[in-house]
């Protein structure tokens, strides 16, 4: 890794690329967990987890009942980054 990094690094002196601004703001770096949490969640339904073995109901009620709950939680923490709630929003890049 090192090695690629440091060849990047060359072209990049060789051929005068200014070097790309790689700070994101906090919010969309908050998003993105809060995406990443939402699609584990999805992975985890009752539905997703056949190739491990069945399910009795009681257990999938169980199982979707809990995911449901943490969905609703990371919801919630999103709802709290909507667009245009803060300053880093609207700006263009």
């Amino acid at each position: 890794m090192d090695r690629i990094h440091g060849r990047l690094a060359d072209l990049q002196r060789e051929f005068e690329i200014a070097p790309a601004n790689a700070e994101s703001p906090l919010s969309w770096t908050v998003r993105a967990i809060i995406l990443y949490c939402k699609d584990i969640i999805a992975d985890l339904g009752p539905h997703r987890l056949r190739g491990y073995g069945p399910l009795d109901e009681q257990t999938s009620h169980r199982l979707r009942t809990a995911l449901t709950d943490l969905d609703e939680i990371v919801t919630r923490l999103g709802s709290y980054l909507e667009p245009g709630e803060d300053s880093e929003a609207g700006r263009g890049s």
